[in-house]
């Protein structure tokens, strides 16, 4: 139990750190560290699965590109993309704790 424990604390210390990470931008270290660990934390809770493939999934810059795009482009694409993972590791969040705590 304390590990499953343990593994619903993370998931919501990853969510936390969503506002830091919205002054950043998709290519910062930072972001890109987030990123890794919150899929290795998915991975070892649900295994490689579509919740897994739900995070993978997101898009964090353009989908589509343009020599007429500025740079307001990359950052609200950046800001989707994390108000999208957020919805996510919600929606896992209330899964891991209807399956490990009801």
């Amino acid at each position: 139990m304390m590990i499953k424990e343990k593994f619903r604390k993370t998931l919501s210390s990853k969510i936390e750190e969503l506002e830091s990470l919205a002054a950043l931008q998709s290519c910062s270290p930072q972001f890109n560290s987030w990123r890794k660990s919150t899929e290795d934390l998915i991975l070892q809770m649900f295994g490689d699965g579509e919740e897994l493939d739900s995070f993978n999934s997101i898009f964090y810059s353009p989908v589509f590109l343009s020599c007429c795009m500025d740079d307001s482009a990359f950052t609200e694409a950046y800001q989707q993309g994390l108000g999208e993972a957020r919805r996510v590791l919600e929606s896992l969040g209330k899964k891991y704790q209807r399956r490990h705590f009801s």
